[in-house]
């Protein structure tokens, strides 16, 4: 799942054509509903301002779209799943007779910007899922609104409000997040691992969960506190220690349990203060770690090589080199 308006029909196929697919992986995109409904024009800032003032109305509640009803459709979506037996396109124009799908093997989840802030919470009711890759994104929907567009915001309503001041919009914000803490996926991470749901299993995905340093549209507090909330230990070599995290060593299989596999990792872009860019990121047009986190050649095969791995069984975590 990727984060931005209409990136399941743009990025999905690139992404694929250069990482899962060209490995032999079945790859479905999904868009989130605030992505297909609200803004597909891609306008982020408008996004956000919508969700702000829709919350200012006296006569809405925070709208479940923005997060619950995502997860309700990518719940409804993997139990549907196992139905597709009847698939059989490929190869094109010359149908064999063959299911397309191998159900039997196992499900992995990539999720991308939103998409990775929305999988940290649907992990947590999700044991179908084997392994997943969460990348550049995390909550909470009050630090990526400040994040990303705090003084687009500050206007936009300043311009409906002209007596408002900064610290009322960030007052306003707080009570914004116990609003939708119900529903913010950063809520479910200690559902994960620590505090597991009682859902017929057990089992929980293993995770690779990568930031990029220096990203614009999420931030690094929001990034780690969801790693703390995970329990994921960092993997070696860091780029930037994290308080409150354990390091481990490549490679990393079954830390969790004796089926589970979970580490936090970063990549560097170039220009970052005082720490080397990783050579993947140098060779890129991208000078933030939000891209380079997902297209650095050794993010690719880092990821890659993680749900290869999750095929054998227990999933491996290891630096790309």
């Amino acid at each position: 799942m990727y984060g931005q308006p209409g990136s399941s029909e743009r990025e999905v196929p690139s992404a694929a054509r250069s990482g899962l697919a060209k490995a032999g992986f079945a790859v479905i995109g999904f868009t989130d509903i605030a992505d297909r409904e609200v803004i597909p024009n891609g306008d982020v800032t408008q996004l956000n301002t919508k969700a702000i003032g829709t919350l200012l109305s006296p006569v809405h509640r925070l709208p479940d779209y923005l997060s619950l009803l995502t997860h309700v459709e990518q719940l409804a979506f993997l139990r549907a799943i196992p139905t597709l037996t009847s698939i059989d396109e490929l190869p094109l124009g010359a149908k064999d007779g063959q299911p397309d799908l191998d159900l039997a093997a196992p499900l992995g989840y990539l999720g991308i910007s939103q998409g990775a802030v929305h999988g940290g919470g649907l992990l947590a009711f999700a044991p179908e899922i084997h392994a997943a890759a969460l990348v550049a994104g995390a909550g909470r929907l009050s630090a990526i609104l400040i994040h990303q567009s705090s003084e687009q915001l500050y206007q936009g309503l300043a311009a409906a409000v002209p007596s408002l001041q900064h610290r009322q919009l960030y007052a306003g914000l707080s009570l914004l997040q116990l609003g939708y803490d119900h529903q913010d996926p950063q809520s479910f991470a200690p559902n994960v691992y620590r505090t597991r749901l009682p859902l017929g299993s057990a089992n929980r995905a293993s995770i690779l969960f990568t930031e990029g340093l220096g990203d614009t549209m999420t931030p690094l507090y929001a990034s780690r506190s969801e790693a703390v909330a995970l329990g994921l230990p960092q993997l070696l070599p860091h780029a930037e220690g994290v308080p409150l995290l354990p390091s481990i060593a490549s490679p990393v299989h079954a830390n969790v349990d004796a089926a589970t596999s979970a580490a936090f990792f970063q990549y560097v872009p170039k220009g970052y203060p005082d720490v080397a860019a990783t050579p993947g990121c140098v060779t890129i047009n991208e000078t933030e770690g939000h891209y380079c986190a997902q297209i650095a050649a050794e993010a690719i095969r880092q990821r890659v090589d993680f749900f290869v791995s999750a095929l054998a069984g227990v999933p491996t975590i290891t630096v790309a080199p």
